[in-house]
């Protein structure tokens, strides 16, 4: 999730820590994690999700995690019963559902633990057997992509000399840094696990036009192209019916006749997309027009 390929080891010590540029750390509440002696630790840059798709595709299970980053499932559960045999649903008006969804922009040092906090009830409330340690790393984690870092010798001269416990001036910055996110993190961790499950109200926070159907295995191709048939018929559906309504309701003394062109006109689309309805209702307007000419006469 960090910006460049992280490599972490685990020493005697039984802390886990990184050889990235800045020494980013993890302190030891997460190393019974990761403890091997043998092995030395990769982390891509890759984000969570896109490593959980990916990985859903290969392996036909949700995660390696075990995570769930929105409830699309629980809906495609639900409304089942209108797949009808279809490989997808439309919901041209899109159907709400709740997901992780990240920072649109870097988050202040000052100011994240709100959006963290947020976060982090998102994933408990669709994940609620999670466990501490798997909410705290992966908060971590989000920590650490999304929230700058000051790095100035006035702000490291003020985090000395007035967090309690550090005296020690060859202290490492960043080191001082992890602390002191690591700390906020498990306070956050701990306030959301003492939520009462039953009591969350998830921001659905994500809107979908599709629902695809469990049963069929088809390629990324051959459902989109199912998918925008069902999209186009509705819209021309859409379109007919808005036809139909305006030549039901015509008003002949301000419009006079119906033509093509005023069709269009009123609806705002094209008078291609009219010719090409026109044979359907040509008998109805005909006959409307010589009735609205006959009264005029």
């Amino acid at each position: 999730m960090l910006k460049n390929l992280i490599t972490y080891h685990v020493n005697t010590s039984n802390e886990l820590r990184t050889n990235f540029v800045e020494g980013y750390c993890f302190k030891d509440y997460l190393s019974s994690l990761f403890i091997n002696n043998d092995y030395e630790y990769f982390w891509s840059s890759t984000k969570w999700e896109d490593l959980d798709k990916e990985y859903t595709k290969k392996s036909r299970i949700e995660n390696r995690l075990g995570l769930r980053y929105n409830n699309i499932l629980d809906l495609v559960e639900h409304h089942y019963l209108k797949f009808d045999g279809a490989p997808s649903i439309y919901f041209p008006e899109g159907l709400r559902f709740v997901k992780i969804k990240m920072p649109f922009a870097k988050l202040n040092f000052n100011n994240w633990t709100s959006s963290i906090k947020q976060i982090g009830i998102q994933l408990y409330w669709l994940n609620p057997n999670i466990k501490e340690e798997i909410l705290y790393f992966y908060l971590y984690q989000t920590v650490l992509t999304y929230v700058t870092f000051p790095n100035n010798e006035r702000f490291l001269d003020y985090r000395l000399r007035h967090i309690k416990g550090h005296i020690n001036e060859s202290i490492s910055y960043y080191s001082l840094i992890c602390d002191e996110l690591s700390s906020k993190v498990k306070a956050i961790t701990d306030q959301i696990l003492e939520m009462p499950y039953h009591d969350i109200v998830p921001r659905k926070n994500g809107i979908i036009n599709f629902l695809n159907n469990p049963d069929y295995e088809l390629s990324e191709k051959e459902l989109k192209a199912f998918q925008n048939k069902i999209q186009g018929d509705y819209k021309s559906d859409l379109t007919s019916s808005r036809i139909q309504d305006l030549i039901m309701n015509w008003d002949f003394l301000r419009s006079g006749t119906i033509t093509k062109d005023k069709l269009a006109l009123k609806l705002s689309i094209n008078r291609s997309t009219v010719a090409r309805r026109w044979k359907k209702y040509k008998g109805l307007i005909e006959s409307l027009n010589l009735q609205y000419l006959k009264n005029a006469a």
